[in-house]
């Protein structure tokens, strides 16, 4: 009897464990909303964690790229934002804004003739 017991509590403690364990996707997505919160709000760097944390889940996501690099800029960190931006625009190259964004980042670091290509 003490062992059919004990097997029901793992089990349970199994499905348990299982169920709380969230989709990525799901996370990804919750990093995202939490991050553009805290960006309307001006919370810059807290904006940065959570974009962050929604490129681990998924590196090549164009949209946490280009919220990173947004938040970087608006945070005054030029030298990140420029390297979001061009991540950005490799992973969108149909996307004209995050193109132009490329390219004035480009322009002021110097990089003309990339600047060029990605015109």
């Amino acid at each position: 009897m003490h062992a059919r017991i004990m097997t029901f509590v793992v089990a349970v403690a199994a499905v348990v464990t299982l169920s709380c364990a969230k989709d990525p996707a799901v996370k990804k997505q919750e990093s995202l909303a939490a991050g553009k919160r805290y960006f309307a709000q001006k919370k810059y760097g807290e904006a940065i964690i959570e974009f962050r944390k929604a490129l681990q889940i998924d590196p090549k996501s164009g949209e946490a790229r280009f919220e990173l690099a947004e938040a970087y800029d608006r945070k005054g960190d030029a030298k990140l934002a420029f390297g979001e931006y061009v991540r950005v625009a490799d992973l969108l190259p149909g996307n004209v804004v995050v193109q132009l964004w490329a390219g004035a980042f480009l322009i002021a670091a110097g990089k003309f003739e990339d600047a060029k290509a990605r015109a």
